[in-house]
C-alpha cells in the first residue's frame, strides 16, 4: 500500500496502480505535512499542530479510521516531521518553528483524554 498525503487534508490509499480509498483526515481542510507508518496504522502531522492517529479497520470499505487526535503543546505551527521508535512506545514530532515534542504512545491513558 502507498500512502499520499494532500495539502486539503487527504490521504489516499493506494494499491498497485488502484485508488482504493480517499481518507478526509482533518475536519477544516488543514493541510497534512507528514506521514509516519507503524504497525496498527498510521501518525499524520497537519497544520495548526495538529497530530492525528489513524488504524487499519476491519471494514472492507474503510481500511483505516482516525481514531485520536491531539494539540501539540498548544501550539499553532504545522508538525512537520514525526518518528516512531522502533519499539512504537515512543513518539517524537517537530513542528514548523523548530520545536521537539517528545510522547510517550504506552500510556494509552492519556491518548484516551484527547480523544475525538
Amino acid at each position: 500500500r502507498l500512502l499520499v498525503a494532500t495539502d486539503h487534508g487527504e490521504v489516499l490509499v493506494i494499491e498497485g496502480t488502484e485508488l482504493r480509498m480517499t481518507m478526509h483526515v482533518t475536519n477544516g481542510g488543514e493541510g497534512i505535512h507528514c506521514l509516519e507508518v507503524f504497525s496498527k496504522g498510521f501518525l499524520c502531522g497537519c497544520d495548526g499542530g495538529l497530530l492525528k492517529i489513524c488504524e487499519r479497520s476491519d471494514d472492507v470499505k474503510e481500511l483505516y479510521k482516525c481514531v485520536k487526535t491531539f494539540f501539540i503543546g498548544g501550539n499553532l505551527e504545522p508538525v512537520v516531521n514525526i518518528a516512531v521508535s522502533p519499539s512504537e512506545d515512543t513518539l517524537v514530532c517537530t513542528t514548523g518553528n523548530n520545536q521537539i515534542y517528545s510522547f510517550s504512545l504506552s500510556n494509552t491513558d492519556i491518548l484516551k483524554e484527547e480523544a475525538t
